[in-house]
């Protein structure tokens, strides 16, 4: 279990936090790498090199639900919406998952 509090260095981006030598991505985040934002150029440089990422399951349902909004909104086709959300889902597939807890992050295995 990685304590939240005690581990975590702020990188200066939303979304974004470095744990020891492991970076949690938030939903926030995983919208940047997917839709052109204010921030996103950042956090690819931010996240260049870096092979062990945490992502939560939670991130991922947030990530459809932003990506809806901006169909709703008219801000993307749902054809792009679905890809987007397809790349999403192999993001998360590739790293590490964590259980969120109100105090806590636990990477299985981690």
């Amino acid at each position: 279990m990685i304590p939240w509090c005690a581990k975590t260095r702020p990188t200066g981006l939303r979304g974004l936090a470095v744990i020891s030598v492991r970076s949690y991505l938030d939903a926030r985040a995983l919208v940047k790498l997917l839709v052109p934002e204010p921030e996103s150029d950042d956090l690819n440089r931010a996240l260049i090199g870096l092979i062990d990422v945490i992502v939560s399951d939670l991130a991922l349902t947030e990530v459809a639900s932003a990506l809806g909004r901006r169909v709703r909104d008219k801000r993307l086709t749902r054809d792009s919406a679905q890809r987007l959300s397809r790349e999403a889902a192999k993001l998360h597939a590739s790293a590490h998952r964590a259980e969120l807890t109100r105090r806590s992050i636990v990477v299985p295995g981690g």
